[in-house]
């Protein structure tokens, strides 16, 4: 057994190794708002992989069916004599769980354990499957189940189709338009995240004129035009305030809010400087 899995593994584990050592373990956090536990963010995830939605007691709600899946969908690998209930076990809790002990690292998302949500349906099949073939009762249960499951992620995705990924484009396209200066100056409340995304979307959508990004430790006198606060799509798109005073008393204005779906973007809320 060792030897094959030596064969399978070797290489691409060989592989692994020198990429840890030339880049992976400099690799570092870029930012991000520290989770409030591991706990919270896998059962989180649970959640999401039955259909939760941004609200706390539906996230809560949804876990419990989703442990459920997990646990009936063990039991009844197990019971067929079958070794797959090692791999699920693996893939869905011990190694997403163990990665994130182990690297240490005070930023914990939802989207860290994505693929143990994938297997989790898989398994979530195997569970419907085996009451579809039973018959009778079992049968019905199977389907009520799978319509109740479709029901509740068909919400979700006219969400998606709704808001999208995001809307950054019409966001900084807003700001450019309703800016008198040939140079968009912009804030933010994440200087990591929004700068990405200023990155890859204004040449586009600027329209030929200037963005000049200010980093939240180096704002003029006058402060920037624009703030653009976030939230993490998986939080309800409800702005922070409809207006922030900054350190030393700027008062911005809420003019716009650009939701993204759950799980998929961040939400920006665009404020203006009302000294402007």
């Amino acid at each position: 057994m060792i030897r094959g899995l030596l064969c399978c593994h070797a290489a691409p584990f060989a592989f692994l190794v020198i990429l840890y050592w030339i880049d992976l373990r400099k690799v570092v956090a870029g930012g991000g708002t520290p989770s409030p536990s591991l706990i919270y963010a896998y059962r989180t995830a649970l959640a999401w992989g039955m259909g939760a939605t941004p609200n706390d007691a539906s996230k809560i709600l949804m876990c419990l069916p989703a442990l459920a899946v997990f646990f009936s969908g063990l039991l009844l690998l197990w019971s067929e004599r079958s070794d797959a209930p090692i791999f699920f076990a693996g893939v869905i809790l011990v190694f997403p769980v163990l990665l994130i002990v182990f690297r240490g690292s005070d930023v914990i998302y939802t989207r860290h354990f994505i693929i143990g949500i994938a297997f989790l349906l898989i398994l979530f099949s195997y569970v419907l499957a085996s009451l579809y073939d039973r018959g009778g009762p079992s049968r019905l249960t199977a389907l009520a189940v799978l319509a109740v499951y479709f029901l509740i992620n068909g919400q979700l995705i006219l969400t998606l189709f709704k808001y999208g990924r995001g809307h950054y484009n019409e966001a900084i396209r807003y700001m450019a338009d309703n800016t008198k200066f040939p140079v968009v100056t912009i804030g933010s409340d994440h200087d990591f995240q929004t700068q990405m995304v200023l990155s890859f979307y204004g040449s586009q959508a600027l329209g030929g004129k200037k963005e000049k990004y200010f980093q939240r430790d180096s704002w003029s006198r006058s402060g920037p035009e624009w703030f653009v606060a976030h939230k993490e799509s998986f939080e309800s798109p409800t702005p922070p305030a409809l207006q922030l005073n900054d350190d030393t008393g700027r008062h911005y204005e809420l003019v716009k809010t650009y939701p993204a779906a759950p799980l998929c973007g961040l939400h920006w809320f665009i404020y203006h400087n009302l000294s402007d």
